[in-house]
């Protein structure tokens, strides 16, 4: 093999040149083979800082091959490379992360490899420094950037344009982030190339004339940061904007934030809070909330005001605002011998509502008040209903109810004459009667007798009258409670009760099953009866009769006019219907009325006490009773019972 070495007397010529090199640079020359290409090198010389980087002396190395100091290196990209620039004596030159060997030095550095005279020359220059200050700066101006695309800050960088005088006369866009230019043009389809480098005043021709200009000079002129509130409008978009605008170099820097959420946030705040001030002021309830003033041990010595309300501060003769933070037995002292205060203390002990009727009858004061309390916090609201007016007219209900049992009192006991000592003298007269047409008819004319029988006929009227007012005078004064009454069953005595009636009417009578119903037995008893006897007895002379009975169950919705009633679900109808003289239409509400007749009592007899018995029973029941008809066809009384 041949190899090529610089002669010994320039070696020291050689080594000087190459120590004043501020790379680290070693001179190869080639090692050839029989054909003449090169398969190794010999260190011919290196500078004390190839040695470094190396990790050997050139002493130890001179014109030592390379592969026998490095045997791996012939596998490696700076082998194949140097073996390319020494054929073909074309320099190389790359930047590259290495490791040496032998120092285990690591880092980047540019490698140069050249052809010096039949070798080659290589040289490192450390770029490591240099490079990780590149790449701080790069990741500087990533996260920059990262900043800028991703805060919700809007961020703008102005440079100030000088006049020939060093008047700031413009501001030109050194840089803007995505928020800002979103926000800025809203409208118009910009990107970040178009806008840096243009001028403010391109996109805002007007803007020297605002009062953001203003502060942009001041800042730039006296590099003092500035924090402002700004509201302006933008092609109809409303908005604030919190900003602050600080000197950058010859020019400003703009950060800001949209508030305009938050602004409008507050200002919906400010008008429900003057809303629920007008709520509670206007209110006719009085409102108070406490806080409870404590000792040492806890225990609660008096009740301070946080806030009230106007209707609560007209008893105290003050403004609300003057009450704030005054206790409560300061300014309403009769609070402790009226029992509120008791009231308010507990509540916050115990932490549970209360309510009550209270007569606060102190400090000048005399009202009912129907009274909540309510525990907040380590206080209490206090909420009450001046009812003074309604406890009067309670009163006066309560005077009313009492002079109303007295009267009806006065009505049992006239009921009970009514029974007893009125029926007696009647019952004498006619039987008086009796005897005079059994025993004395001989000596009485004709005439004698007829006015006997009249007088038979009135007092059996009048004990009939004197029945009939006691039966509607009880259904006012003997009420029951109510209990499932079966009306099939019934209707069934009700028939039979009128069995005697049917024959000698020759009458015919149909009845369909009732459903059941809550109520009073007597008193619906009382209502079938009557309203069946009034069918069989208002007929035509020379007619038979016929009577119709039937029910069902009907929905709320189905109850005709009466929305009062419609708070039930589900009502029983019952229909009493007949084949009889009927009646004009006009007469359908006063037929309900007391000793109203449409007929002479030749024609049909009774009282006029009938029907308005049944309306009675009926109303007694919280129900409907309604009737239709029409001269010479029949009636239908129909009844609608609730469940």
């Amino acid at each position: 093999m041949k190899n090529m070495a610089p002669p010994e007397n320039d070696t020291a010529l050689l080594q000087e040149a190459l120590d004043l090199s501020s790379d680290a640079v070693t001179l190869y020359a080639c090692v050839r083979n029989g054909e003449g290409h090169v398969v190794d090198f010999q260190i011919v010389a290196m500078n004390r800082l190839a040695e470094q980087l190396h990790g050997i002396r050139l002493a130890d190395c001179r014109l030592a091959s390379v592969s026998s100091l490095h045997p791996d290196i012939i596998d490696s990209q700076v082998w194949q490379r140097a073996l390319s620039v020494a054929e073909r004596r074309r320099p190389y030159k790359t930047t590259l992360h290495h490791t040496f060997p032998l120092s285990n030095r690591s880092g980047w550095f540019r490698q140069s490899i050249k052809p010096w005279g039949d070798g080659i020359a290589i040289a490192y220059h450390d770029l490591t420094d240099l490079i990780h200050k590149k790449q701080q700066v790069k990741y500087r101006e990533l996260l920059f950037q990262s900043i800028m695309d991703n805060t919700v800050n809007g961020v703008v960088g102005l440079e100030a344009v000088r006049d020939a005088s060093g008047e700031v006369v413009d501001l030109r866009y050194s840089f803007i982030n995505q928020t800002a230019l979103r926000d800025t043009f809203r409208t118009l389809p910009v990107e970040l190339h178009d806008i840096t480098g243009k001028l403010i005043t391109d996109f805002f021709p007007s803007i020297r004339e605002s009062a953001a200009w203003k502060v942009y000079m001041n800042v730039v002129n006296e590099q003092r940061s500035q924090r402002m509130e700004h509201h302006y409008n933008l092609d109809g978009y409303d908005a604030w904007i919190d900003m602050t605008v600080s000197p950058l170099g010859d020019g400003l820097l703009i950060s800001y934030l949209e508030t305009t959420d938050e602004k409008h946030m507050v200002q919906q705040t400010l008008e429900h809070a003057r809303l629920l001030e007008t709520i509670l002021n206007t209110s006719p309830m009085g409102m108070a909330l406490f806080r409870a003033e404590r000792d040492e041990q806890g225990k609660i010595l008096d009740l301070r005001f946080v806030m009230t309300n106007m209707t609560n501060a007209r008893f105290a003769g003050l403004p609300p605002d003057a009450m704030i933070g005054r206790l409560n037995l300061e300014i309403f002292p009769g609070a402790a011998e009226t029992g509120m205060q008791a009231n308010l203390i507990k509540t916050v002990e115990t932490g549970e509502p209360m309510r009550f009727l209270l007569n606060y009858d102190a400090d000048g004061i005399d009202v009912w008040a129907e009274t909540i309390t309510l525990p907040y916090d380590d206080g209490v609201l206090l909420l009450y209903l001046d009812v003074t007016e309604l406890q009067n007219e309670r009163r006066h209900l309560e005077q009313m109810n009492n002079e109303l049992r007295k009267s009806n009192d006065n009505l049992q006991q006239f009921a009970y004459v009514a029974s007893h000592d009125m029926q007696e003298p009647l019952r004498k007269i006619r039987a008086f009667g009796d005897l005079l047409v059994s025993n004395h008819a001989a000596s009485l004319n004709e005439e004698g007798l007829d006015l006997v029988r009249r007088m038979q006929t009135s007092a059996a009227r009048m004990q009939t009258l004197v029945h009939d007012l006691l039966a509607y005078s009880r259904l006012t004064t003997h009420r029951r409670a109510f209990e499932t009454v079966d009306l099939d069953k019934l209707l069934r005595q009700v028939l039979f009760d009128l069995q005697e009636v049917i024959q000698q009417e020759d009458a015919h009578v149909e009845a369909q099953p009732l459903p059941p119903v809550k109520g009073d037995a007597n008193q619906l008893h009382q209502l079938l009866f009557n309203l069946i006897s009034n069918a069989l007895k208002f007929h035509a002379p020379g007619s038979r009769p016929v009577v119709s009975v039937g029910g069902q169950v009907v929905k709320a919705q189905d109850v005709p006019g009466h929305d009062s009633l419609k708070s039930r679900r589900q009502f029983v109808r019952i229909d009493v219907q007949d084949n009889g003289i009927g009646f004009d239409p006009i007469y359908q509400e006063r037929i309900f009325q007391l000793f109203q007749r449409l007929n002479g009592r030749s024609q049909y007899a009774g009282t006029g006490i009938g029907l308005a018995i049944c309306k009675k029973i009926v109303d007694n029941h919280n129900g409907l009773i309604q009737t239709s008809s029409q001269p010479g066809e029949g009636a239908t009384f129909t009844v609608y019972l609730p469940m």
